[in-house]
């Protein structure tokens, strides 16, 4: 005797993601979390710890995931609470401020920081780097160079890159 075997009831499990949106008075917090100038302003990487420190460090530190894990609940807690948006907008007028920066018109020439610099190109050197960022989700491989003053100030107003090794 042969019996048929059905399947009707066995579960078909399948993940689901569910992604929370953010209250309006709260997009700026976005805003900044996609751009990674947040990792060198110390007040905005604060704000992003201070919204939850314990799922800031689940996170690995990251603000756009640190948002989207956030419960629904906290982030309309967050968006009423007076002290939280007045820090979120202090930074964001920082943020904007900086995004903002209008080239100078009228740029200084450059100073012969180099003898016989002042008309020719001077090679300081050269190093192999990678750099991954949260802002364009891609990765930059290629050259860099570090330009530093030991003593006094320096003025490097302009950066030219000719091609390099394959």
């Amino acid at each position: 005797m042969k019996i048929k075997v059905s399947n009707v009831n066995t579960p078909n499990w399948k993940e689901v993601t569910v992604k929370s949106r953010i209250p309006e008075e709260l997009e700026k917090l976005s805003e900044i979390a996609r751009n990674i100038w947040w990792a060198w302003n110390f007040e905005a990487t604060e704000l992003f710890r201070d919204l939850d420190p314990e799922l800031w460090k689940e996170c690995g530190q990251n603000p756009v995931l640190l948002l989207e894990r956030m419960s629904y609940e906290k982030l309309e807690a967050l968006a009423k609470d007076k002290v939280i948006l007045r820090r979120m907008n202090d930074v964001y007028t920082k943020f904007r401020d900086y995004l903002d920066v209008k080239p100078d018109e009228n740029p200084m020439p450059a100073p012969a920081a180099f003898p016989g610099a002042v008309d020719a190109p001077v090679f300081i050197g050269e190093g192999e780097a990678q750099y991954l960022t949260t802002e364009v989700g891609g990765c930059f491989t290629g050259n860099y160079i570090g330009l530093y003053a030991s003593k006094g100030e320096a003025l490097f107003t302009e950066f030219s890159y000719q091609g390099g090794r394959s």
